[in-house]
């Protein structure tokens, strides 16, 4: 690896910032650039932090971490994606050269800001929804550089053995690791191995965490598949798994590619209600005008490509407007929740610039809960979207 450091840094200096370079998104909005670079400089040295803002200064909850080589990068992707950064869970992914992929922009991924709403006027019950996140979605693309002689030898290799009982494909494998230490992972533990090859991202340019090795013996291959052989790299064992022959290839091509929902859209339809429908029939009209505004807006949010929506992350509109703070809004999802349900989150969004008498913002009349787990989220929903129990009218 120390040999791979000396060739990286006699690069030019602008193919290891292309290379090095990481976005992280969900920040909190109460961090700065010296907050950042604190936690992340915790795996390698970090050359440059960027924090987006709108243009009244204000943070839109996305950055970009430079480190000076893309090994530290690597190793911060593989620790700091998910985990929780002053109390929030952030994503951390590979930054897209611009001349490959054009982001539109990046706004908050907290708040879908829109028209706000004049709803101030008495309701008894709470509307809950799946909340919209914008993020950049991976496009499926293909690179247009010209592939050197070797690579399409390896591709074709690969191709040809692609029904072949020797070869094995591999996931958990390391962001940092190369072909060479692959291979030499794979003799160490298993045995002589023909070739390994990392799967690149052509988008990014960086490992996808998977790969193909070719053991030269079958048996070989039959005892890793098997857990009889096992490979450790850096710490982490790697997945293997059995290649789909090519008849199982072709029978799935033919049958075409399965579109997967990457952006959630499935849960569109939860707590969605319908006018004549059984569940509408105790819902006042002002309550069903407000709902069929909210759809709306959340139809055309979703028109934009790049958002998508949170499965553990909730948005709940006609809150009290008065004396309703984060603590009640938490305390109120404890009630209708399971006691193994962890909320990492809830907050009652705020007009900072309207102030009350005490000159504290004032509420908003929505807010945000986030959960650990999708299942405890979609429970939460279920339960309190068009609760009448869970205010009156003296709340």
């Amino acid at each position: 690896m120390e040999s791979n450091k000396r060739e990286l840094k006699e690069l030019n200096p602008r193919v290891i910032r292309k290379t090095a370079r990481l976005v992280v998104r969900n920040l909190p909005f109460n961090c700065n650039e010296e907050d950042v670079r604190k936690y992340f400089s915790t795996f390698g040295q970090v050359v440059e932090v960027k924090l987006l803002r709108k243009n009244d200064g204000r943070l839109v909850g996305c950055g970009f971490v430079q480190y000076e080589d893309k090994f530290s990068a690597a190793n911060a992707l593989q620790h700091t994606s998910g985990e929780l950064f002053k109390g929030r869970p952030i994503i951390v992914d590979w930054a897209v050269p611009k001349h490959k992929y054009h982001i539109l922009k990046c706004v908050d991924s907290d708040v879908v800001e829109s028209k706000e709403l004049d709803v101030r006027n008495k309701s008894d019950k709470c509307i809950v929804k799946e909340e919209i996140k914008e993020e950049n979605i991976p496009a499926d693309s293909k690179s247009n550089r010209k592939r050197k002689p070797s690579e399409n030898k390896k591709t074709n290799n690969l191709r040809s053995h692609a029904d072949d009982d020797r070869t094995v494909f591999f996931k958990n494998v390391p962001f940092i690791v190369d072909n060479e230490q692959l291979k030499e992972c794979a003799e160490k533990y298993a045995g002589a191995v023909e070739y390994a090859v990392i799967c690149m991202d052509p988008l990014t340019e960086h490992s996808k965490g998977t790969a193909f090795v070719r053991f030269i013996k079958k048996e070989v291959a039959e005892k890793v598949l098997n857990n009889e052989l096992k490979l450790v790299l850096h710490g982490k064992e790697l997945y293997p798994h059995e290649l789909l022959k090519k008849e199982e290839l072709l029978d799935r091509n033919s049958k075409g590619k399965i579109s997967k929902d990457k952006r959630n859209l499935y849960l569109f339809k939860e707590g969605l209600i319908l006018a004549g429908t059984a569940a509408a029939r105790s819902v006042s009209q002002g309550d069903m005008n407000k709902r069929l505004i909210l759809e709306r807006q959340r139809s055309r949010s979703l028109r934009n490509l790049h958002k998508f929506l949170s499965t553990n992350r909730l948005v709940i509109y006609n809150l009290p407007f008065y004396n309703f703070d984060n603590k009640k809004l938490l305390l109120l999802f404890k009630k209708y929740c399971s006691k193994k349900a962890v909320i990492s989150e809830a907050r009652v969004m705020r007009n900072l610039k309207d102030l009350d008498d005490n000159g504290l913002p004032r509420s908003k009349g929505y807010g945000f809960v986030s959960f650990k787990r999708h299942e405890d989220a979609l429970s939460a929903l279920r339960a309190l979207n068009n609760n009448p129990d869970v205010f009156s009218d003296k709340k």
